[in-house]
C-alpha cells in the first residue's frame, strides 16, 4: 500500500513541475541555438517561386521569438505556436486539476470551435498574402 502512495506522489510532482522543466529546456536551447537556427533552415520554396506565404512561413522565426520571451513578435509571425502553447497549458491545468479530484474540461471538446479555429487559420493564411501588417517580419 505504501508503494503504491509512493507512485501517486511521484506522479503528481512530475505532473506539477512539467511546466519548469519546459521553461528550463527552452532557456537551454535559446542559448545554444539563438541565431544559428535560421542559417540551417531552407527558405521557403513558396516564398521563393511565388512570392506568397505558405501556411507555415514564419513559424520558425515564431517559435524562436516565443522561446526568447517576445510574444507580441511570435504571434507576428506566426499564431501557431503561441496557440498551441496555451492550448498546452489548459491541457496541463485539467490534468493537475484530475489529479486532484476536480475534473473539469477547459478546453473545448465539440468540433464546432474546432472547426471555426481551423477556418480563421485558414483565412489568416490568405488575408497575411494581401494585408502587410498580417506578414510575417522579415529576416535581419
Amino acid at each position: 500500500m505504501g508503494n503504491e502512495k509512493m507512485k501517486e506522489r511521484v506522479k503528481t510532482v512530475a505532473l506539477a513541475s512539467a511546466p519548469l522543466v519546459c521553461a528550463m529546456l527552452c532557456l537551454f536551447f535559446w542559448k545554444i541555438y539563438d541565431n544559428k537556427v535560421t542559417l540551417i533552415v531552407p527558405p521557403c520554396l513558396a516564398w521563393t517561386l511565388l512570392h506568397r506565404y505558405c501556411p507555415g512561413c514564419g513559424g520558425t522565426r515564431a517559435v524562436r521569438y516565443l522561446v526568447c520571451g517576445d510574444l507580441v513578435s511570435s504571434l507576428r509571425c506566426h499564431p501557431a505556436p503561441v496557440l498551441g502553447v496555451i492550448i498546452l497549458l489548459l491541457w496541463w491545468t485539467e490534468l493537475i486539476l484530475k489529479r486532484f479530484g476536480k475534473e473539469k474540461k477547459i478546453i473545448p471538446r465539440n468540433g464546432w470551435f474546432w472547426y471555426s479555429v481551423l477556418g480563421m487559420f485558414l483565412l489568416w493564411c490568405v488575408l497575411r498574402n494581401f494585408i502587410p501588417a498580417l506578414a510575417p517580419i522579415p529576416l535581419a
